[in-house]
């Protein structure tokens, strides 16, 4: 499902440097260094694919391994991957940018901003504010219980905005929205739809005009173009078994985002020096705490995860057929990109291990 284990990946974060077997040698290149830590993934098979970028200081590398499908041509900076739960990264960069344009305020009442007629549950003390949706900490559950198709291999294809306001409209809180986190993926959904509306816009079309189209990333986006479904990598479960590939209905923000390796890096780029960004701003009251540990959960701030006291942004995501993970740490100027056509969290340590040893150049 999309999402990960907090508590795996918070141990693998603070062990990092255990998993290393030793620092990179000094004429090891970062190329070098990935082809070391990569390649057992793909002589194991715990991935059929693999796309890996490293940004370090202003230099960016990248490194391809495995197939895009059984017997298949070999991944490239542009092969297209369901990048998953880091599209939640996407979501909070967007109401970060609402916030930044003084269209929306992290402290608004969700039930502001919902259609008429739909009621979003609230607390004995307080409604659900944006930033506890953006936080893991609305109240809300993973998932709604009224999903059609969640028991099959394309989850989400069907689950609209309706019957997420059908859930709201009879659901009751188990926590005081902001007491601790529960990670929501139906949360991010509803977020996502929100902000979008605000914006008259649906959630594609608000990505396109906020973060991809200045960012210059063409091929991120929910609905694939022709070009990208020619360039989309063959789904794998963990054992090497090609399926399906997951599609959203008109509720993408927490995990509906497709993208490139060259996008990705992209991205890590604007959030590495977000001064030299457009969205430098919202890249910004994004990348801020806006929930610490006193808040029984992990530090967040909109979207991303924070790790390494303070020092890494990070955050990964698993559909069906794909497994990705976004490392982003500004004090040692390195960011670390993972993408894989196999849904396997194995693919987490690779990552964890190369914004180590990166680090350590």
């Amino acid at each position: 499902m999309i999402g990960q284990n907090l508590f795996r990946i918070g141990m693998l974060l603070v062990l990092a440097s255990a998993v290393v077997a030793a620092p990179a040698q000094a004429d090891d290149d970062v190329a070098a260094i990935i082809q070391r830590l990569a390649t057992p993934y793909i002589e194991s098979k715990q991935a059929v694919g693999l796309s890996v970028g490293v940004l370090k200081g202003d230099q960016a590398t990248t490194q391809h391994l495995g197939q895009t499908r059984t017997g298949g041509p070999a991944p490239d900076d542009d092969t297209i991957y369901e990048i998953a739960s880091i599209s939640k990264v996407f979501t909070g960069l967007l109401l970060a940018d609402a916030v930044a344009r003084e269209q929306l305020q992290l402290d608004q009442a969700a039930q502001e901003l919902l259609p008429e007629g739909v009621t979003m549950p609230a607390g004995e003390t307080r409604p659900i504010q944006l930033v506890d949706l953006a936080t893991h900490r609305s109240g809300l559950p993973r998932l709604a219980d009224n999903m059609p198709s969640l028991q099959t291999d394309n989850p989400y294809v069907d689950y609209t905005t309706t019957l997420a306001y059908e859930f709201l409209n009879s659901h009751r809180l188990r926590r005081e929205p902001g007491a601790a986190h529960e990670y929501s993926n139906l949360g991010f959904a509803l977020l996502g739809s929100i902000v979008a509306d605000r914006a008259q816009l649906s959630y594609d079309q608000l990505l396109q005009q906020r973060i991809a189209e200045p960012l210059g990333m063409a091929d991120t986006r929910v609905a694939l173009t022709a070009s990208m479904r020619d360039r989309l990598a063959k789904p794998h479960l963990a054992d090497g078994t090609e399926t399906a590939n997951w599609d959203f209905a008109d509720m993408p923000g927490a995990g509906g985002i497709r993208s490139s390796l060259a996008d990705m890096l992209r991205f890590a780029a604007a959030n590495l020096k977000p001064e030299s960004s457009k969205l430098g701003p919202a890249i910004e009251i994004a990348w801020q705490v806006h929930r610490d540990d006193s808040d029984q959960g992990p530090v967040m701030g909109l979207g991303w995860h924070v790790a390494g006291y303070g020092s890494t942004r990070w955050h990964n995501g698993q559909t069906g057929g794909y497994h990705s993970m976004l490392m982003i740490n500004r004090r040692a100027g390195a960011a670390v990109v993972v993408l894989s056509n196999t849904a396997s969290e194995k693919i987490d340590t690779l990552a964890v291990q190369l914004l180590q040893a990166v680090a350590q150049k």
